[in-house]
């Protein structure tokens, strides 16, 4: 199983959010299978002991407390701002163009397709009412795209024309079944699309209706304008936290990670990085194939990564360490129970092992992160805007 590189949890400014629960039942079975509930004991682990030195002697903590902060952001909620969110929500719409009947490179076309290889249809090869972006190789309104040479085949066909197309798989397409194989594709022109963009002027009930859902266009104000509030509340609390940590980074000062520390973390998110990307191939390979540097400059990359996290992991594991905020156990088994559905994995010792070298170094880190986060909430709860 790929591993995550863990030193890249730090890089998004501490981003994380991890849930606050109380005390947790857990439900076990007894010899007779039956299951009983019982409390969780909770208990608290200090930044002392995570760390597992007196950060106070690598960290000097300026102010981190009782700030101040400026929020520059647009937090608009009157009418002006919602007609604005709302022709932000109001995505194209593609309608039948009658005056066109031939598909040109830049044409919006709706068709039916079904792949085959050697005569035989594959799973996921077909589709029908689908509106293609012919130039940008993708369905129209959507970021994916299609594999290459895809759409570029109907570039001539006229409405109503069914024509087959011979398209390749590239080599490293995710089924092995069709990675590199020659398919067919016949495509089926329904008609040519016009791209119809509406503005909140433009709404009507049947429109909201068939959009969103929404009775009338009253109904849907309402619902944009819930949404508008909802979006600014949480843009408001983002930017405060990036203020709040921006300034306690401009305010203290990390003063030396220690090297064995420094090293053995550079090596885990070597070899983390190494599982993650090369798929069979040479860490050197992939990192050139991927990233076009050699391996002078990726080691140069991934010393300043890991130097740059480990200072932030370090400066808010000294803030948490002079205001004895801990980890309550609990919590953070909560945490990860939680975080299991999005790894995929079965069980904890599989999850922790994802951010460590083994699962004990992995659990490790992750509560180290989950109270440099809280300690982070923690200043911006006790931060105001000025």
């Amino acid at each position: 199983m790929k591993k995550r590189v863990i030193s890249l949890m730090l890089a998004a400014a501490l981003a994380f959010t991890f849930t606050a629960c109380g005390e947790k039942k857990e439900s076990s079975k007894s010899d007779s299978g039956q299951e009983e509930t019982s409390e969780t004991a909770s208990e608290e682990i200090t930044a002392l002991e995570l760390a597992g030195m007196d950060l106070s002697e690598y960290v000097t903590l300026g102010d981190y407390k009782d700030l101040k902060v400026t929020l520059d952001g647009d937090y608009a909620e009157d009418e002006e701002a919602l007609n604005a969110y709302i022709d932000n929500m109001l995505t194209a719409t593609y309608e039948k163009d009658e005056t066109q009947d031939t598909v040109k490179k830049d044409s919006i076309v709706n068709i039916d397709y079904l792949g085959k290889k050697d005569g035989v249809a594959f799973d996921g090869g077909a589709a029908q009412d689908v509106n293609i972006d012919v130039a940008g190789n993708k369905e129209a309104g959507s970021d994916g795209g299609y594999i290459d040479g895809f759409s570029s085949g109907l570039v001539g066909a006229k409405v109503g024309d069914v024509i087959d197309c011979d398209v390749t798989f590239p080599e490293n397409y995710g089924s092995a079944e069709l990675a590199g194989q020659a398919v067919v594709f016949t495509f089926t022109v329904n008609y040519i699309c016009k791209e119809v963009k509406y503005t909140h002027e433009d709404l009507t009930d049947e429109y909201v209706s068939e959009q969103f859902g929404k009775d009338t266009v009253s109904d849907f104000k309402d619902y944009a304008l819930d949404k508008l509030k909802s979006d600014n509340e949480s843009a408001k609390k983002s930017d405060k936290q990036s203020k709040v940590l921006e300034t306690i980074r401009d305010n203290c000062k990390v003063n030396k990670i220690p090297d064995d520390i420094l090293e053995e973390r550079i090596e885990e998110y070597k070899a983390q990085f190494e599982g993650s990307i090369t798929d069979g191939k040479s860490l050197e390979e992939a990192i050139k194939e991927q990233y076009g540097i050699d391996m002078n400059e990726f080691d140069k990359r991934c010393r300043e990564t890991v130097q740059a996290n480990l200072e932030t992991e370090f400066l808010f594991l000294a803030i948490a360490q002079k205001e004895n905020l801990t980890v309550k156990t609990d919590e953070f088994e909560s945490y990860a129970t939680n975080m299991l559905t999005l790894t995929g994995d079965t069980n904890k010792a599989d999850f922790y092992a994802h951010y460590g070298s083994t699962a004990e170094k992995g659990k490790a880190y992750l509560q180290r992160i989950y109270l440099c986060n809280q300690t982070l909430n923690w200043c911006v709860d006790n931060a105001s805007e000025q």
